[in-house]
């Protein structure tokens, strides 16, 4: 379980090896009206393809990241590399990442707030024009 664990441990996990059978248990009751929902969203990415929607998401993530203010905001999340995900974690340079937060939710952009910092998460449905929206809205309050 990740919850209640800072940003910088969050890729630190340990698999457990004493549960023997109880490791294929499922954590809860099967619902099996999520079942059609579920094989739909996975015929979206498959017909999409993995790499198409890879590869938006990572265009949308460049974005992000070309068009952050480096005096406003400290990317703490991987710029590049094989670290690099969809999540965009960012540092109030001034220490208001929670004003920032709230202001940017009031707007009806969707943030995250997690150990102080702000989190984007960019994927396939996020469009050019949102990810603007939300530097625009992350630069409009910024000192």
């Amino acid at each position: 379980m990740q919850a209640g664990r800072g940003l910088d441990q969050m890729r630190e996990t340990t698999l457990r090896d004493d549960l023997g059978v109880r490791a294929y248990d499922v954590f809860c009751p099967a619902n099996f009206l999520d079942v059609l929902p579920w094989t739909a969203s996975l015929r979206v990415i498959a017909d999409a393809g993995v790499d198409i929607i890879a590869g938006w998401n990572q265009q949308l993530v460049d974005r992000l990241i070309a068009g952050i203010n480096s005096g406003s905001y400290r990317l703490i999340s991987p710029a590049d590399g094989p670290s690099r995900s969809t999540l965009v974690v960012l540092e109030d340079a001034g220490g208001n990442g929670r004003e920032v937060h709230e202001r940017l939710a009031s707007e009806g952009i969707d943030i995250a707030y997690r150990e102080g910092n702000l989190r984007l998460s960019l994927h396939l449905f996020n469009t050019t024009e949102q990810v603007d929206l939300a530097l625009s809205a992350l630069h409009a309050g910024a000192g």
